[in-house]
């Protein structure tokens, strides 16, 4: 593999480096967020309400008037009547359905909150973020570049393995080709152990 091929697919897979990339993401975001905070919000309501009440009653009507008897004369001993009639209210329970019916309700709310000022909090809260921002751009960078160096000491190690692995092979294979050649000279007697 190339350097640059094993770097690139270090960089695209590496988790360190894709949570670091979330961390700017996440960053970007909250810096529009608080950007956001500088606008009016609008807020829409609607609520319906209705109650029950197992005791409740609805006046139906009334007992035909009477004149009651309101004293007596103390000389005669006469009955007074009352100029005024007197009625009794008739009630009966009230069914569930007309009950939800007259105790229905209903509103509507609509709200405009526009930011004046706010003691300075949401500009220092966009200032926050985009310093969280630089920083999550630094982490990326430093992270990227940790898995760089990493990359680059694994692949110059690989190298010097193969190179000292190559070397290792010729030196056996020489060394084998001295003992052939030494076994051969003794076989011929020109050494002697």
């Amino acid at each position: 593999y190339m350097l640059e091929e094993v770097m690139d697919y270090a960089l695209e897979n590496q988790p360190s480096v894709k949570a670091s990339m979330m961390r700017s993401q996440v960053a970007e975001a909250q810096i529009r967020v608080n950007r956001g905070s500088f606008s009016p919000t609008f807020s829409f309501n609607f609520n319906m309400r209705s109650n029950y009440f197992s005791l409740a009653q609805t006046r139906v009507g009334e007992t035909s008037p009477i004149y009651p008897t309101i004293g007596f004369v103390n000389t005669t001993g006469d009955e007074v009547i009352s100029a005024v009639p007197v009625t009794t209210p008739i009630f009966e329970k009230t069914n569930f359905g007309e009950q939800l019916g007259n105790t229905f309700n209903q509103s509507v709310n609509f709200s405009v909150n526009v930011p004046i000022f706010s003691r300075w909090q949401k500009m220092t809260n966009l200032q926050k973020s985009k310093i969280q921002l630089e920083q999550s751009e630094l982490d990326l960078e430093s992270t990227q570049n940790s898995v760089r160096e990493s990359v680059a000491r694994a692949h110059a190690d690989a190298e010097a393995a193969s190179k000292t692995y190559t070397a290792s092979q010729k030196n056996a294979k020489a060394q084998t080709n001295a003992y052939e050649f030494a076994q051969e000279k003794y076989n011929l007697g020109a050494i002697n152990a």
